[in-house]
C-alpha cells in the first residue's frame, strides 16, 4: 500500500517524464553540467534545456534546476 506521499511523488515523477518527452518532439533536449563547489566541496548538477544546431552551435539554453549532492 502506498502512502500519501508515495502518490504525489510518482504522480510528480510522470509529469516530468511526460514534458521532457514534450520538449523532445519539439527538438529541445536535456543537458547535464556537473561543477563542484570548492567551498564545501559539493557536487552540484545542473540541468539545462538546450536546442543545439548539427553544427554543435547552442542557439536556445534553459537553466531549469541545480541538484546538491554532499
Amino acid at each position: 500500500m502506498k502512502t500519501e506521499f508515495d502518490k504525489k511523488l510518482s504522480r510528480n515523477i510522470n509529469k516530468i517524464k511526460k514534458a521532457i518527452k514534450e520538449l523532445e518532439v519539439e527538438g529541445l533536449r536535456l543537458y547535464i553540467d556537473k561543477d563542484r563547489e570548492t567551498l564545501f566541496g559539493k557536487l552540484v548538477d545542473h540541468i539545462y534545456i538546450r536546442d543545439v544546431s548539427s553544427k554543435g552551435k547552442i542557439t536556445l539554453q534553459k537553466h531549469l534546476l541545480s541538484i546538491y549532492s554532499i
